[in-house]
């Protein structure tokens, strides 16, 4: 996972139409999820280490001017702001989401990063081209310990618990061309 990522941050990057910022969630501790003004604190601080490697003191600048994000609603306005500050389509990627998948404080941050998506596709906000969430769970089940058992449910908050339509049946003889690569690089004896 972590070299996919790196792979996908490198590959994004080399775009100058992107300005990635990959922030991890697995140096985020408990004390975090007190509370959505302590959590916003915490990501504000990843994104702000993310433009100081990057050199982009126009961004540092502007947040060190923005300090009363407090709740959700002023940090979905904060990443308004930030977003406009140029024209690069800005990524964000999170790695280590799982570590947060319990807490209703990032589910709630999730659901402000989603509807921020759904105004931008109807032209009423501006926010991050795409968001990446990276962890070793399927995100269809971030919101499953919160709910009592009686009541769980697999479902995302980015509505993406969807079924996959790619068709990946394969027939024989495609089969038995992967097979007969892999005994092959094995060099090994099967009867294909």
């Amino acid at each position: 996972k972590t070299t996919t990522l790196s792979s996908l941050r490198k590959s994004i990057i080399q775009k100058p139409e992107y300005l990635v910022n990959s922030i991890s969630f697995e140096g985020i501790g408990v004390e975090a999820y007190q509370n959505s003004e302590i959590f916003i604190t915490h990501f504000i601080d990843l994104l702000i280490k993310q433009f100081k490697f990057q050199g982009k003191t126009k961004h540092i600048d502007f947040i060190e001017e923005y300090k009363e994000v407090k709740d959700f609603s002023q940090l979905g306005n904060f990443i308004t702001e930030l977003v406009s500050l140029e024209k690069t389509k800005m990524v964000l990627l999170i790695d280590e989401v799982d570590k947060s998948m319990n807490n209703q404080l990032f589910l709630d941050f999730l659901g402000m990063l989603r509807n921020k998506y759904l105004l931008r596709n109807d032209g009423q906000d501006f926010t991050f081209h795409s968001v990446i969430l990276a962890g070793v769970h399927d995100i269809k089940t971030l919101k499953l310990k919160l709910r009592p058992d009686a009541e769980q449910k697999f479902n995302s908050p980015w509505n993406i618990a969807a079924d996959f339509k790619v068709n990946m049946s394969f027939n024989p003889q495609e089969i038995a061309t992967m097979l007969t690569d892999y005994v092959n690089y094995k060099g090994i004896k099967m009867d294909i």
